[in-house]
């Protein structure tokens, strides 16, 4: 892919997400672009590949991000608080659609991030339907169903009060 395009994309990305936290149309509930949760193998920052399936059982967030989009950073907070109060009933996953894959371990380390983060790529994005605007999240409950959908900005309270029915 050409750098301008990259550029272009990247451009037109921030301000659909400025747009929309600027006029707060960020929102839980949006109905899923697909209807059965995918289970492709993620390749993680850790080196390791892991797959969504291997969580079942728990409540997955599972959460498509940048380090330079503002809204994922301002999440990212409340993703580590939701991994650290639910560690045996909730996994959280970061899906990273960075292009230079090569700020992630050092960004990871500082913001003492404490989920999986997984590198994206054309093959996971497609198998959700595509991803429009980050951040965008999915709640998928204990029976591999996803059963929210979020894009935008949430705090831990808005994320908590999504998962507590699936507790």
């Amino acid at each position: 892919m050409k750098k301008s395009t990259i550029i272009t994309i990247a451009v037109l990305s921030l301000l659909t997400v400025g747009i929309a936290v600027s006029q707060k149309t960020t929102f839980f509930g949006a109905k899923p672009a697909i209807s059965e949760t995918p289970n492709p193998t993620i390749q993680t920052v850790s080196g390791e590949s892991i797959t969504i399936s291997q969580y079942k059982g728990k409540i997955i967030v599972l959460n498509f991000w940048a380090t330079w989009c503002p809204p994922c950073v301002a999440e990212i907070p409340a993703l580590i608080e939701l991994q650290a109060k639910y560690p045996n009933d909730v996994k959280v996953i970061g899906i990273s659609v960075d292009q230079d894959t090569s700020k992630l371990k050092p960004f990871i380390t500082q913001k003492g991030i404490n989920y999986p983060i997984g590198y994206a790529n054309s093959k996971l994005l497609s198998a959700f339907g595509g991803i429009q605007s980050i951040p965008t999240t999915y709640i998928i409950d204990r029976n591999f169903k996803i059963v929210e959908s979020a894009v935008g900005f949430h705090s831990f309270k808005e994320f908590e009060s999504k998962i507590k029915p699936y507790l």
